[in-house]
Formats: structure tokens, C-alpha cells, sequence
């Protein structure tokens, strides 16, 4: 729970908006307010004229408790128009500003509220900030909670905060351990480590540190974070950065989404560009996506015009059609579709269902395939033919078994090689269906 001492816990659960009921031990706003919040106060009102501002975007001061009510109707408070207009209380005061280009500070346990544009708000440690209206700036300390409505605002706060901001194209900024709830468009969000960032809107910028979760709704957003951390993006046209050890979650088309080594991303939609470092795990559902993962990766992909490609010690599960499928060597591939093209490195183990693929293996693979009218390409490795009605083999030193894969010659020992009759080597041979050239 994020320290506010001169408030009190309940204060601080009844100001936020209305949600689900606290849990036990935790008053909230529709439990009974602590002590010092007993008596019923009539709620203070938002001078719209000052801010210009509709009346569903002020503060929802029905959601304060009662105690903090009757503090703001006893408090400090000034009004008008003018620079000159300035306001400073003593840690643990309370402070209201009604007006434009004024000044509000406070120290620490401060409880503050500006309506108007261009104010600069600022108080230190354990404070309440609650500002409305255009071209503020906002700040304070650690421990602190701001929520601002409007447009074009700065908003700063120190570690372990809770930033609250409703509106365009503001700034918003926190240190480690900190709670950040955006929605707007054109907005810049950026935290420390291990904090929580929640954004709704098209345009925004977002930024975490290591250990951050984000979790952003809308379109067109840049969204980023450092190690360890988990990122779930809604929308279509992001770019989502993250560095290793992070978990991706990604729905919509036309995004582009990266990780570092040991990541794992789930993309489900059409046109995405994703891509991953080294022991990563990549599950990506949807047509014409872009899919990349270094070394000792697992890539399950399923869709249409796909490109899909791995680095080496690689397994991949591709299912589709038209799509271009390839890994470095000493990999395991399982392809199902038609019109593919697969291609390994050396050592690999390939197998290929489907119709109309082309395959080409390096040196040493194993490749398994069943259908019509492939076209396989490899030298010195086994190629298995299972149920093949037309199949054209290129490459030279290649062992070809007709039949069940678990039939495989074995090169050590002559008993396991099979008769003529199973087995096609490169000095000819074998059924006209099936060509080694």
C-alpha cells in the first residue's frame, strides 16, 4: 500500500473512481472513514468557469472521503487570473487553486487541488495532487498520489506513486514501484522499475523500466520496457520492446513486436513483424506475419503466407499455406501445408506434410515427407518417402527409404538397410514416381 500517512488508508481508497468493493480491512469508499474522516461534509464544487472544462471531465470529487471533504472546505484557498497569485502551506496543508497561471506548493503530507490551465503544482513526500485543466505542471514527492484531467499537462512524481491522467498529449513520470493509469491520445508515460503501467488511447509513448508490467489498449502506441517484464498490447499498427527474460502478449494486425533472449510472445493476427533472441518462445497465429527467433528457440506459428525462421538447435511447428519456413542446422522442423518452401541447416530433422512444398536440407538431415508433388533438395542426408503418389529428389549421396519413417537405414550396421525393393540409392533404381536426380 502506497504510504499516505496524513490522509489515511480509507481517504485514499475512497478518492480513487468507483469499482469493485475493497477488500476486508480496507474501508474503501463505501466502508465507514477512519476517525479522523467521521463527519459529513458537503462535497466543495468544481468551478467549471475556471476551467472551461465539461462537466464529465472534473474531478469526481463524490468519490473523497467525507473526511477529506471537510478538510478541503476549511482549506487555504484563492482564486483569479493572474501570475502573481501564489499559494504555499506548510507540510501537511491543504491548498486550492481556482484560476490560471498560478503557483500551488506545499510540503510534505500536502493535500492540493488546481482548477485552471498553465498552474504549476508541486508538493513534496506522502502528498495528494488533484488538478484540472491545460498546460500544468504538476509534481511531487515519493509516496504520493496525482490525478490530473486535462490536456498538455506535466505530470512528476517520485517512487512508489500513483498517477492518475485523463487527456491528450500530456507527460506523464514516475519513479520505481509505481502505478500509472493513462487514457488519451499523444501521450508520454514512462516509469521506473518495477512498476505497473496501464494505458488506453492511440499515439501514446510508453515507457518501463526492468520488471515493469504494461498493459496497453489502442492503436499506433510505442511501448517499451526492460528486462523481466510483461507486456500485453491490444491494437493494431505498435511497436512493443522488450528486453530478455520478458513475456509478450500481442493481439491485433500490422504490429511490431521484439524481445530479447529468453522471452516468450503470443501474437495472434495478420501482418505482425515479430522477432526474439536466443532461447526464446514464439506461439503466432494469423496470415502474412513476419516471425524471427535466435538459437535453441520454439516457434509454433499457424497461418497463411507466413515467413518463419529460427536460428540453429531450433524447433518449429509450422502449419499453413504458402508459407517460407527455414532454421540453422542441428534442427527440428515439423511443416503441414501446401505451396511451402522449408530449408535447414545441416543435421537437421525435417518433416513435411502437405502438397507442393519445396524442401532443401543441409548435409546430414533427416527428412521425412508424405503427399503429392513435393520437391526435395539435400546431399548425404536420409530422405523418407511415406505414401508418396509424385516426388522429385535433388542432391547426390542420399539414402531414400520408400515407406514408414521408422524404417530409416541405419549407416552402422548392413543389417539394418533395407532390400532393393525399400531403397533407392543415387545409382538409380525405384519407381518412376520417385526421381533422384
Amino acid at each position: 500500500m502506497h504510504a499516505v500517512s496524513r490522509i489515511g488508508t480509507s481517504a485514499y481508497q475512497a478518492w480513487r473512481p468507483a469499482g469493485p468493493a475493497s477488500t476486508a480491512g480496507d474501508t474503501g469508499g463505501s466502508g465507514t472513514p477512519d476517525a479522523a474522516a467521521s463527519t459529513a461534509a458537503t462535497t466543495p464544487a468544481t468551478p467549471a468557469a475556471a476551467t472551461g472544462r465539461a462537466a464529465d471531465t472534473a474531478i469526481p470529487f463524490q468519490h473523497i472521503a467525507p473526511g477529506l471533504q471537510r478538510v478541503l472546505l476549511e482549506t487555504q484557498s484563492v482564486g483569479g487570473n493572474a501570475a502573481a497569485v501564489s499559494l504555499t502551506v506548510a507540510a501537511g496543508g491543504v491548498a486550492s487553486l481556482s484560476g490560471n497561471g498560478g503557483v500551488v506548493s506545499g510540503g510534505d503530507g500536502s493535500v492540493q487541488t488546481a482548477y485552471g490551465d498553465g498552474n504549476k503544482v508541486s508538493a513534496g513526500d506522502d502528498s495528494i495532487q488533484m488538478v484540472a485543466g491545460d498546460g500544468n505542471s504538476v509534481s511531487a514527492g515519493d509516496d504520493s498520489i496525482q490525478m490530473v484531467v486535462g490536456d498538455g499537462n506535466t505530470v512528476i512524481a517520485g517512487n512508489d506513486s500513483v498517477q492518475m491522467v485523463k487527456g491528450d498529449s500530456n507527460t506523464v513520470t514516475a519513479g520505481n514501484d509505481s502505478t500509472q493509469m493513462v487514457a488519451g491520445n499523444g501521450n508520454t508515460v514512462s516509469a521506473g522499475n518495477d512498476s505497473t503501467q496501464t494505458v488506453t488511447g492511440n499515439g501514446n509513448t510508453v515507457i518501463g523500466g526492468n520488471n515493469s508490467t504494461q498493459t496497453i489498449t489502442g492503436d499506433s502506441n510505442k511501448v517499451s520496457a526492460g528486462d523481466d517484464s510483461i507486456q500485453t498490447v491490444k491494437g493494431d499498427s505498435n511497436t512493443v520492446k522488450a528486453g530478455d527474460y520478458s513475456t509478450q502478449t500481442v493481439t491485433g494486425d500490422g504490429n511490431a513486436v521484439r524481445a530479447g533472449n529468453d522471452s516468450t510472445q503470443t501474437v495472434d493476427g495478420d501482418s505482425n513483424t515479430v522477432s526474439a533472441g536466443n532461447y526464446s518462445t514464439q506461439t503466432v497465429a494469423g496470415d502474412g506475419n513476419t516471425v524471427s527467433a535466435g538459437n535453441d528457440s520454439t516457434q509454433t506459428v499457424r497461418g497463411k503466407h507466413d515467413t518463419v525462421s529460427a536460428g540453429s538447435h531450433s524447433i518449429l511447428a509450422v502449419s499453413g499455406e504458402d508459407d517460407t519456413v527455414s532454421a540453422g542446422g542441428r534442427s527440428i522442423l515439423t511443416v503441414s501445408g501446401q505451396d511451402g518452401t522449408v530449408h535447414t541447416g545441416t543435421d537437421s530433422t525435417l518433416t513435411v506434410s502437405g502438397q507442393d512444398n519445396t524442401v532443401r536440407a543441409g548435409d546430414g538431415s533427416t527428412i521425412t515427407v508424405s503427399g503429392r508433388n513435393d520437391k526435395v533438395m539435400a546431399n548425404n542426408s536420409t530422405i523418407v518417402l511415406v505414401g508418396k503418389e509424385s516426388a522429385t529428389i535433388i542432391g547426390t549421396g542420399n539414402r531414400i527409404v520408400l515407406g514408414d519413417a521408422n524404417r530409416v537405414p541405419s549407416a552402422s550396421s548392413a543389417a539394418d538397410t533395407p532390400d532393393a525393393s525399400q531403397i533407392l540409392t543415387d545409382a538409380g533404381g525405384g519407381s518412376g514416381h520417385h526421381h533422384n536426380a
